[in-house]
């Protein structure tokens, strides 16, 4: 079962929804995160677009890290994302649905409340289906 967001996941984020990510994470030792790297388009070594691509993990945490201005970004786990919902108010959300009513649905569902539709994220692997939620937050 994938355990973490990935760095191609992060690269799907809005300028926006990264600064509401930054500010939101509180660094802890043994988090995976991504730092940006620009990805150089041609000869003349001209910077393209930013992405993250590799992991890493927290040995150090600075208390006084400025979060939003930060260069690195978490790769959150299946419970760092639960928690970001959790914090975000969302009355009617179920997170571990699997769906038994539907026996020719194969993936998890997650069922955002009220104030963001109802709208179901389903997919294969519960990571996925909670950061498509997470996602929704953050850019709204």
């Amino acid at each position: 079962m994938k355990q973490h967001i990935t760095p191609e996941q992060l690269n799907e984020l809005s300028e926006k929804g990264m600064k509401k990510l930054k500010k939101w994470w509180k660094p802890k030792m043994g988090d995976k995160f991504s730092a940006r790297l620009v990805n150089v388009t041609d000869i003349n070594n001209m910077p393209g677009d930013e992405l993250f691509r590799f992991v890493y993990v927290m040995t150090e945490v600075n208390e006084t890290d400025d979060n939003e201005n930060r260069k690195f970004v978490p790769l959150l786990s299946i419970g760092q994302l639960i928690e970001f919902l959790g914090d975000s108010q969302i009355h009617n959300f179920h997170p571990l649905d699997r769906c038994v009513e539907a026996p020719n649905s194969t993936g998890w569902h997650v069922v955002m409340g009220k104030e963001y539709g109802g709208v179901t994220h389903e997919k294969d692997q519960l990571c996925d289906a909670l950061w498509e939620a997470v996602k929704e937050i953050l850019e709204k």
